[in-house]
Parts: structure tokens; sequence; C-alpha cells
């Protein structure tokens, strides 16, 4: 049995050993998105636990998608887990392994794409209650939203009947144009409660001093998932050869959670 030692010091042993190439840019960039996410859900499962035991009598409505939400991220984060897996340790050593897609990858679009679309539908309730002279843009956004659903379902599709990532990478501007859906319906949204925030303002200072608050965060998490979801977007148009967009991805969704159970 030759040590790892050996193999290090031995050039010829070395020059018998397959050729990898560089996982940087790919797997790194899916394993370092799917440790942030593992992070961001352990956070999310605790938002939801204070929220169970914070607020027992909220309506049904709330705890049904508090619910669902959780059922998404856990289903989304065994397919970040399965991937890195799958890859990284099964076959980190199997090339033909390393360019073809697997059944975890392949579905995180259209998980991303549910979980966005279920988490948006809290905010979307919020702008109508909040302004019902809203209508025009809430329906703006629930266009934009199953837009971008439509679209994660064909990226998916897509995923399962392309054979290898070389294949494609011709069709990852459907993940793009997703994402830039959800980059508008993100701004409609945040743009929206602010105006009709800041509108409730009362002239008391204790009123208005919770509404600033309200409007501060409102800025802060309408920001967050549009910078992660401007990046996805990007990269997935610009670099579609690797993987960043996915790794990218993996965080914006989780946000999204974040940002709802935080709400």
């Amino acid at each position: 049995m030759v040590s790892l030692h050996g193999i290090d010091g031995c050039p010829e042993t070395r020059s018998l050993l397959p050729k990898l190439p560089s996982l940087n840019n790919t797997y790194g960039a899916v394993l370092l998105g799917s440790y942030f996410g593992v992070m961001l859900y352990g956070f999310n499962m605790h938002q939801a636990y204070r929220y169970s035991r914070l607020f027992p009598g909220d309506h049904m409505y709330l705890k049904v998608l508090v619910v669902a939400v959780l059922i998404l991220e856990t289903f989304h984060t065994v397919l970040c887990m399965h991937m890195s897996y799958y890859y990284l340790a099964s076959n980190y050593f199997d090339p033909i392994a390393l360019l073809a897609g697997s059944w975890s990858i392949d579905l995180l679009p259209i998980s991303a794409g549910v979980t966005i679309i279920a988490c948006q539908t809290f905010f979307v309730r919020r702008v109508y209650l909040v302004g019902r002279r809203y209508k025009v843009l809430v329906g703006l956004v629930i266009a934009l939203l199953f837009g971008e659903l439509a679209f994660c379902a064909a990226a998916t599709a897509e995923a399962f009947i392309q054979p290898t990532f070389a294949k494609y990478e011709h069709v990852t501007w459907l993940i793009s144009v997703g994402f830039g859906m959800a980059v508008v319906a993100d701004g409609i949204l945040t743009t929206a409660l602010i105006i009709a925030l800041r509108k409730s303002r009362t002239g008391v200072r204790r009123t208005d001093s919770v509404i600033d608050v309200l409007v501060l965060y409102a800025i802060t998490t309408g920001l967050l998932t549009s910078i992660f979801n401007t990046l996805a977007f990007m990269f997935a148009l610009i670099e579609p050869s690797n993987l960043i967009y996915v790794g990218v991805n993996i965080v914006a969704s989780k946000l999204y959670a974040t940002s709802l159970f935080a709400a």
C-alpha cells in the first residue's frame, strides 16, 4: 500500500494518476454555497422555533406557510448535501462523473423557484393588505413570480435532458431570466412596502420610530435577496461553464426564508 507521503514525493507515481481539472470554480463554489446554505438553514430553523413560541395565536395561513417553507428548505438542504457528497466524496476521482449532472443538482433550480414563490406570497399579501391601491403592482409581481417558477422548471427539465454540463451551458439563460424576474419582483415589493409605510407616518415620535425601523428592515431584506439574485443572474449569463451561479443560487434561496421568518 502506497502512502500519501510516498505519492507526493514520487513524480513517477503521480504521473500515472489521471489528471483532474481544477474544481475551484465548479464544485468548490457549490461546496462554499452549501456551507453558507446549511448555516442559514440552521438559523432559519431557530427563527421558526422562536416564531412558534412567540406567536402561537397567529392566523392559520401563516402557520401553514411557515411549515411549508421549512419543508421546502429541508428538501433544498438535502439536495445541497447530496450533491456535495456525490461529487466531492463518492466521485471525486471519477472525471466522467464530474462532467455529468446528478438528480440533486438537476432539481436545484425548481427547488429554489418553489421556495422563492412560497416566501414571496407573504410579502405580496402584506403589500395588498397595507395598500389596496397597489393591486396592479401586486398583479405584476404575481405574474413575475409565476414566470420565475416557469423558467426554473424549464431549467430543471433541461438539466435532466442534457447529459453533461457542457451541453447544459446553452440553456443557463433560463436560470438568468428566472432570477432576473425575481430581482424585479423584489424591487417592486420592497418599493411598495416602503411607500406604504412612509405614508403611514402619524407625526407621533414613538409610532414614526417604529415605522422607520420597518422601512429600514424592508430595505435591508429586499437588498440582500436582490444582490444575490443579481449575482446568480450575472454568473449564469456570463460564466455558464462554471458552477458559481449554483453556489450563489443556494445562498439566495435561503435568504428568502430568512427574510420571511424575520418578518
